[in-house]
């Protein structure tokens, strides 16, 4: 008897760990388990202006001028990060690289272009961008340079996500 005993709790093992593996399959979680890419954040949205901010967002301008436009932040469950920005009244026929720094503990880097906006002939435009959530950061800003004169620029504050 000692045997089927036995026999019968593998089988049981195995049918649990078939039963979460084909869970883990259908991209299901077991309860408890924590979803992939973080959870959703809703949408953000924060102004840009012509405040100069250090690679780790602190404003190095102490004056918030008038909003040239705003930009919303979303964290779909995805783990990415997308961003929407929209501009009136910058420098017109210009293009801007646009960059989303993510904060990370002890990082002053400003990290790379994640696309580019173009104004219209009267200061206005709009894209959207996304990239990859980096391991760690749980908040982002947003910068718009001009990609033929790095003091033209918009930045946000930052915001969490």
């Amino acid at each position: 008897m000692a045997r089927r005993n036995r026999g019968r709790g593998r089988r049981v093992g195995l049918t649990v760990a078939l039963a979460v593996a084909g869970l883990v399959a259908a991209g299901t979680a077991p309860a408890g388990a924590a979803p992939a890419g973080g959870p959703a954040t809703p949408a953000q949205k924060v102004a840009l202006t012509r405040t100069n901010r250090t690679c780790d967002g602190v404003m190095i301008d102490g004056d918030l001028p008038t909003p040239l436009g705003q930009a919303v932040v979303t964290r779909p469950a995805s783990g990415k990060l997308v961003v929407s920005v929209s501009v009136t009244g910058a420098s017109p026929d210009t293009t801007y690289a646009i960059r989303v720094i993510q904060l990370l503990p002890g990082d002053t880097d400003c990290h790379g272009i994640s696309g580019y906006l173009t104004t219209d002939s009267l200061g206005g435009g709009r894209a959207s961008v996304q990239e990859t959530v980096l391991p760690g950061a749980s908040q982002a800003w947003v910068d718009l340079n001009a990609t033929d004169d790095f003091t033209n620029f918009l930045d946000s504050e930052p915001v969490g996500f």
